[in-house]
């Protein structure tokens, strides 16, 4: 799943239209750096960071799950 994450967060840098987007997903693919970075951050960001990515909400607290305890 983390793979999964980091390859649509790479796709939406390259997409990015606005200088606002290039920033955000700068960002993201920078802490996305690390494979444990979920493990390390807030639930609330995590989830931020997935729903900046378009997951949807009802996918977000699974999709979280697994990376945090099937990693």
């Amino acid at each position: 799943m983390y793979q999964k994450i980091k390859k649509i967060s790479e796709l939406k840098l390259k997409k990015s239209k606005t200088i606002e987007e290039k920033d955000r997903y700068s960002l993201i693919n920078k802490i996305l750096e690390d494979e444990e970075c979920f493990k390390k951050m807030k639930t609330s960001t995590a989830y931020k960071l997935l729903s900046d990515l378009d997951f949807k909400e009802t996918e977000i607290k699974k999709i979280y799950n697994e990376l945090i305890f099937n990693q």
